[in-house]
């Protein structure tokens, strides 16, 4: 006890020395803060302030026009400035659950997502009689507001490597016996999932990529929308292995055993289609040969029997 005076002696002679704090490289100019170069800052700025309309886009349910009306205090990229409503219920065994959000009084519901959209684009001049408003039935009584944290200076994250991140979020959710999972999503994912869908070639895969990409971009997770699908593409296998790869913040690994589980299963497959094939293309071969030697030699025993019968 008799060294705590000096050691506050210390402290306030070393604060008093090391001068005024310096500010952190970014601030409420709207500059860049380093990264990119003023130009690209500006394009990526007026992109990031773009309003849409219902030409572009737009709804048919929607929260706001643009990145900037979430991002805008105190200037465009800052905190936001609105709340977000999400609601669920708990499930039979006390898990959260997504709701159930009737919209046309009744005629559609919204399923696997727990975002409520304030807005929607209807009714309107064209569809005067279409209301599809979400509001939240009472049976969703677990509720939450989200705030969406600002922006500037964010980039400065690059400092912290990927694994420390997805160490972190294994950590948490084991030491909370998974009942708080930190999910480590790569930015590119909604872009990839754009690329999958273009190049898919199939309508039914198309279309459930397209809602995978609507309810990741919404908050959601990878496994949980694909397993509430009414057409089960992917088998329980495949969910199981990314809801644990999300959970465990080793998601890109789990998809790497997936696809080479898949391509397995195609070389088996292969392999017994050539094994069943060789026999029968050994028979229709056969069969082939067998007429061309009838076609060759019949007409010359027809003239053999001929020349015979003279």
């Amino acid at each position: 006890m008799r060294h705590t005076p000096v050691f506050w002696l210390i402290c306030l002679a070393s604060t008093a020395c090391a001068g005024p704090p310096v500010e952190a490289p970014t601030g409420f100019d709207g500059a860049s803060n380093g990264l990119v170069d003023h130009a690209a800052h500006a394009k990526d700025r007026e992109d990031f302030d773009e309003i849409e309309t219902i030409e572009d886009g737009l709804g048919p349910l929607y929260n706001a026009q643009s990145c900037r009306e979430c991002h805008q205090d105190p200037i465009s990229g800052g905190a936001s400035q609105i709340t977000e409503l999400r609601v669920g219920h708990r499930g039979k065994y006390g898990q959260f659950e997504n709701p159930e959000i009737p919209i046309a009084r009744g005629e559609a519901i919204i399923r696997n997502r727990s975002l409520v959209n304030d807005r929607a684009i209807c009714p309107n001049g064209q569809f005067p009689a279409t209301e599809i408003h979400q509001r939240a039935p009472q049976s969703e009584n677990v509720r939450a507001l989200r705030v969406s944290i600002t922006l500037l200076g964010d980039g400065f994250v690059e400092a912290v490597t990927d694994q420390a991140l997805i160490d972190l979020a294994r950590q948490q959710c084991r030491a909370s016996g998974n009942k708080i999972c930190g999910q480590v999503i790569r930015v590119p994912i909604l872009e990839a999932l754009e690329i999958c869908q273009g190049a898919s070639g199939n309508a039914v895969m198309a279309r459930i990529i397209g809602e995978l990409h609507a309810a990741i971009r919404e908050g959601e997770s990878i496994a949980e929308p694909l397993a509430n699908q009414k057409t089960r593409i992917f088998d329980d296998l495949v969910i199981n292995m990314i809801d644990v790869g999300e959970k465990t913040g080793e998601l890109d690994k789990m998809l790497i055993k997936v696809a080479d589980n898949y391509d397995d299963e195609v070389d088996v497959a292969v392999a017994s289609l050539t094994s069943l094939l060789e026999p029968m293309l050994i028979v229709v071969m056969g069969g082939a040969v067998f007429c061309i030697v009838l076609a060759l030699f019949l007409p010359l025993l027809r003239i053999i029997e001929q020349l015979t019968s003279r």
